[in-house]
């Protein structure tokens, strides 16, 4: 959740848009109540949150946005709430699924047939490199 959220402006186009970057802008929609649902589809080597679905409250608590979702990710963030302290609570349910032909399938396609989703594709997951990879010769790897 972006720090420079204020949650009591969430109604406010030009705020969200300066608080808010690429990599953080789903939780404050799912604040702001535009969404309720999100289906997460990571890179095997993403290891933020586990796969399966996880159901939890995004609210606010002392003027920050908060999740009650005691998953590391959100504790190492300081995220995390009990939800008996969050106002203004919206429930939401991630699904997340490893990168894999035949459970997306079984997942993420099934979970949307016939409803309305936004497609947000995260496109350093297509053109990121190892820099490291980049400097060795296959040579010098077999060395190391």
């Amino acid at each position: 959740m972006p720090p420079a959220l204020d949650p009591a402006l969430l109604n406010d186009p030009l705020h969200v848009y300066d608080a808010t970057s690429i990599e953080s802008w789903i939780l404050p929609a799912v604040l702001a109540g535009h969404f309720s649902s999100v289906v997460w589809v990571r890179s095997p080597w993403s290891d933020q949150l586990p796969d399966g679905t996880h159901r939890f409250l995004v609210g606010t608590r002392n003027g920050r946005a908060k999740v009650s979702c005691a998953e590391s990710y959100f504790l190492s963030e300081c995220m995390w709430s009990p939800e008996e302290e969050l106002q203004d609570p919206r429930e939401l349910s991630l699904t997340v699924q490893t990168l894999e032909v035949q459970s997306l399938e079984e997942t993420w396609i099934k979970s949307i047939a016939g409803r309305p989703y936004v497609l947000d594709v995260d496109l350093d997951f297509y053109s990121t490199q190892d820099p490291l990879a980049l400097m060795f010769t296959a040579e010098k790897n077999h060395t190391l």
